[in-house]
């Protein structure tokens, strides 16, 4: 028996933000696609307008070719961004709705799904459906493992960025089949105690 004197916290594991995702896939046939999210924030959008005001960028940075979404109405189905200034974004698509929600602010997000990746692809596969998305360039994604089990890393421009990761299992077959993503984050730091000898223990 330990008596406890005192007791502290150790920091435990690599620092990774979630531009660091694994990819584990089951399947014996089809293909699955790759959804990366490569930036947040907020912004103010008029009805009828195709430029979105005052955009705050929460992570990442919208690029020109990002499809956007909001979680407004305002912003139509399938609009993409088609030009990037310091507060505004402008996109494909004209705006549309019943009121005008330009004096509240709207979240707002870029997400970007690659073409079908098959079930057993490469990792060089893999990489370049992902660098064939308008936001990365080759420097961008580091890809290594082996076929179904991957780890997929976004570097260059988005070192040190949160790009949230996902799958679509569209024609997956074989067992359970699945496409699962995890977007690692940085490891926990549990607790620790510190004891002294008590009664002659060591």
């Amino acid at each position: 028996i330990k008596e406890v004197w005192g007791w502290g916290a150790i920091a435990s594991g690599p620092d990774l933000p979630n531009q660091v995702n694994t990819l584990e896939v089951n399947a014996t046939s089809g293909t699955y696609e790759l959804k990366a999210t490569t930036a947040s924030g907020v912004t103010e959008i008029t009805e009828g307008s195709t430029v979105l005001h005052k955009v705050w960028t929460e992570t990442g940075a919208f690029q020109v070719g990002d499809p956007i979404g909001s979680n407004s109405p305002y912003l139509p189905s399938g609009a993409k961004v088609t030009s990037v200034g310091p507060d505004t974004i402008e996109v494909s698509a004209a705006a549309t709705g019943t009121a005008d929600p330009s004096t509240g602010r709207q979240s707002l997000f870029a997400n970007e799904t690659t073409a079908p990746i098959p079930y057993n692809a490469t990792v060089a596969e893999v990489k370049a459906a992902l660098v064939a998305l308008p936001a990365f360039g080759p420097g961008d994604v580091s890809v290594t493992g082996t076929p179904g089990n991957y780890t997929i890393t976004f570097e260059g421009s988005y070192a040190g960025t949160p790009v949230s990761l996902g799958s679509t299992e569209s024609t997956l077959a074989g067992g359970s089949s699945s496409a699962t993503v995890q977007n690692l984050t940085k490891a926990s730091t549990p607790g620790f105690q510190r004891c002294r000898p008590v009664n002659g223990d060591v």
